[in-house]
């Protein structure tokens, strides 16, 4: 099912892209918060990518054309708005954490395949057909000017989401800043709305913690022509050698891996750390070729980099176990 609705909106390859839902405004972490607890006060949050494989150039353009101006006409319209954000507990504090960089989320997945994209959370789940009106109408303005946007700037849009060659070294790994910050929410014993000063995680001023040179591209053994279809269905071109060719590559060589006792998603997630090492290997002809030089190849560091949160590695797609080298080689010239 995943294959199927990825490769059909590889198929469109569309430069605007949104994915709307509806949020649980009371969660059991707002439960201690004030004397009876607190819900949620925005009528609607905007998850937009703070991923730093994606362009920053993107990421600005699509806050600032996209998701600020609407979040403008929602305020004209009595609506409120806010960067999505979510709760959870660590260590016994709660936090919550504003934004996603992770491309398990469409709004990070879409960008990372040169997309203005963005994760529209309504408010509605687990509160009936309370204000359903308002809610749909909410989910409705933002349709509408996005693609009134997106009318009024095509050709802004199409450079913005053409692909580029860039130099800049790739994020692995990263970490989220934290402060104190404030947000809105209903008192329920009040029943006014209250501004509170909580722990914020924040994925827009993320910093990378492991970051390597981008690769011209990744060569594969043809052992793992079976991940042909799961790359493709991003709708990223792969390419084979077509006689023995020699490179100088980057390969990967397991050092340490933290496999996981229970599946996830019916996956056991590996946690690895790799010894990388530059070296000339002569390739049989049949090896899979997939150059970065192609729109949508930002996804390909999530892919195929094996620290990386979502890689094939990471997900336990292609177990491996400490002294492995990987059949993944990355080209740098």
């Amino acid at each position: 099912e995943s294959i199927a609705l990825k490769s059909a909106f590889s198929a469109f390859s569309p430069q605007v892209a949104l994915d709307f839902h509806e949020y649980r405004p009371f969660r059991k972490d707002f439960v201690k918060m004030g004397v009876m607890g607190v819900s949620s006060a925005y009528d609607v949050m905007f998850l937009y990518s703070g991923n730093l494989n994606v362009p920053k150039e993107l990421r600005q353009f699509t806050q600032t054309m996209f998701v600020h101006p609407t979040m403008d006409k929602l305020a004209l319209q009595g609506l409120t708005s806010h960067d999505y954000v979510t709760s959870d507990v660590e260590k016994g504090e709660l936090n919550f954490n504003q934004g996603s960089n992770n491309a398990r989320s469409s709004a990070t997945n879409y960008a990372l395949q040169d997309v203005v994209s963005s994760l529209i959370e309504v408010r509605g789940v687990g509160i009936g057909r309370t204000s359903f009106k308002r809610r749909v109408f909410t989910g409705y303005s933002i349709a509408m000017s996005y693609l009134e946007i997106a009318a009024e700037n095509i050709e802004s849009v199409k450079v913005m989401t053409s692909h580029k060659e860039v130099s800049e070294p790739i994020a692995v790994k990263s970490a989220k800043d934290r402060y104190r910050g404030n947000l809105s929410f209903i008192d329920l014993e009040k029943v006014e709305k209250v501004e509170l000063e909580v722990n914020i995680v924040d994925a827009w001023t993320s910093r990378a913690t492991l970051s390597r040179a981008r690769a011209r591209g990744y060569l594969l053994n043809s052992s793992l022509a079976w991940l042909v279809p799961k790359i493709k269905a991003y709708g990223l071109r792969i390419d084979t050698l077509k006689a023995n060719q020699t490179f100088q590559v980057e390969s990967f060589t397991v050092i340490t891996n933290n496999r996981a006792a229970e599946k996830n998603e019916n996956m056991y997630l590996q946690e690895v750390k790799t010894n990388a090492e530059t070296s000339t290997i002569s390739f049989s002809a049949g090896t899979l070729w997939i150059s970065m030089n192609q729109r949508g190849s930002n996804v390909l560091i999530e892919l195929l980099e094996p620290e990386a949160l979502n890689s094939f590695v990471s997900f336990g797609v292609l177990p491996v176990k400490v002294g492995d080298t990987l059949p993944i080689y990355r080209i740098l010239e």
